[in-house]
């Protein structure tokens, strides 16, 4: 199945998943050094509908109807 002066497929994909996981951990170790501020406001949800469109840290805030910049 194999010939002589062939390389197989599984090289080829062993090789690209590797240049992926380099590159995804290259992006995650620079991500903890610059984090982005995600936000977004309460009433985003998906064109789907469903829950929020936001990160999981800025949907943990309480959502109010007023708004944040209230002069009472």
């Amino acid at each position: 199945m194999h010939r002589q002066g062939m390389v197989s497929i599984w090289f080829f994909i062993g090789a690209l998943l590797l240049v992926y996981g380099l590159l995804i951990t290259g992006a995650g170790i620079y991500e903890l050094g610059h984090p982005t501020h995600m936000s977004c406001s309460a009433n985003s949800t998906p064109a789907s509908g469903g829950a929020p469109c936001c990160s999981p840290l800025a949907s943990s805030t309480p959502s109010s109807s007023a708004p944040a910049n209230s002069n009472e």
